[in-house]
């Protein structure tokens, strides 16, 4: 199975590079861009450690454990990409949620008055992901590291951390799509669906993979052959089957995640586009992810209208920024803006 797993690792880490290097000639919109490759790379990084797990077989239980990192990694991103695109500016986040539209089933309007509440427990239900993997990643190891190889209490820990890690990706999942469909109007000209779908289904996939195996194995599903082990069953079959997955997404996000808009914006409309250098330390940075953390804790510890507030002040530059949870308004466009202040000048001329 690990010479058969060489191909598509290797087709996969190729286009993976074909669509970043795209988005790093390209770099208009860092914001944007930058989620984008975090996606795009949750592939290659998924394949190569799933082909570590096979080569090195007898220690696949302690590469495992690293993929629900990036997991998690990747699922924020997908929602902060969103935020991207409807707010650009942190500043903007308040005002343009509280103006939000709620639509039923059907499409009907049922209010324009967005709800700060709403958003901020959309924000806490993504990002919570990030902290229970972050203590779920050492657990994971230390158990490894106490419990004997041939024991099995081993079997039901590794059961307990993957359907944790279930419970908590589905959680996320759920508040990204419940965001999307609110504001699917908005994201409908980036290819919001398209780029949930896709990347949903492949963490989806893995989730169930890394959650029925270990059961199958725990529940004495399946019996060892003189040819499939416990540990071809666990961890080989599930990371060979993650390969070349990983292939078939990797060509389904030339589509989804292409860098040709970026490419007419700089050929086209001459915008002038950031270095590679600069592109590769905006997706190094970890800034979005430490705010997005911050911000959770803010509205978990009811000091959220604090930093809207502050947000607000930026964005009207007024010494009283409000919150406008009371008073909802509509995003007026920047173009708007400039001909009100066009005609204000011209009247007082």
């Amino acid at each position: 199975m690990t010479i058969l797993s060489v191909v598509p690792t290797v087709s996969c880490v190729l286009i993976s590079v074909y669509l970043i290097t795209g988005h790093y000639l390209h770099w208009v919109h860092p914001k944007e861009q930058k989620q984008i490759v975090l996606c795009i790379a949750y592939l290659p990084f998924f394949c190569i450690a799933n082909f570590f797990c096979l080569y090195f077989e007898t220690s696949a239980s302690y590469i495992t454990p690293v993929l629900s990192i990036y997991t998690a990694k990747g699922m924020v991103a997908v929602f902060l990409m969103y935020i991207a695109y409807l707010c650009p500016e942190d500043s903007s986040r308040e005002h343009f949620h509280a103006g939000l539209e709620r639509r039923d089933y059907y499409g009907k309007v049922r209010h324009d008055k967005g709800s700060l509440r709403w958003f901020r427990i959309i924000w806490c239900m993504v990002f919570q992901i990030i902290p229970v993997t972050l203590i779920l990643f050492p657990t994971m190891y230390i158990i490894i590291s106490t419990i004997c190889p041939l024991d099995s209490r081993l079997e039901g820990a590794e059961m307990a951390m993957a359907g944790i890690n279930f419970l908590t990706a589905t959680i996320t999942f759920s508040a990204i799509y419940i965001y999307y469909n609110r504001t699917k109007a908005q994201l409908k000209n980036h290819r919001g669906a398209r780029k949930l779908n896709a990347f949903q289904s492949l963490v989806g996939l893995q989730s169930i993979q890394s959650l029925v195996f270990p059961l199958c194995t725990q529940s004495s599903s399946y019996l060892p052959t003189k040819y499939v082990s416990y540990e071809d069953f666990s961890n080989a079959i599930p990371a060979f089957m993650t390969c070349w997955e990983s292939l078939v997404f990797a060509v389904l996000f030339i589509q989804v995640f292409s860098f040709t808009p970026y490419r007419t914006a700089v050929i086209h409309q001459h915008e002038m586009p950031a270095t590679v250098q600069r592109a590769i330390v905006d997706t190094i940075s970890q800034m979005d992810i430490v705010k997005g953390l911050v911000y959770m804790f803010q509205i978990l510890c009811q000091k959220a209208d604090q930093a809207d507030t502050k947000n607000a002040k930026k964005l009207y530059k007024s010494k009283d920024g409000q919150s406008h949870e009371l008073e909802p308004q509509r995003i007026t466009s920047v173009n708007d803006e400039l001909l009100q202040k066009l005609n204000s000048d011209e009247a007082m001329a």
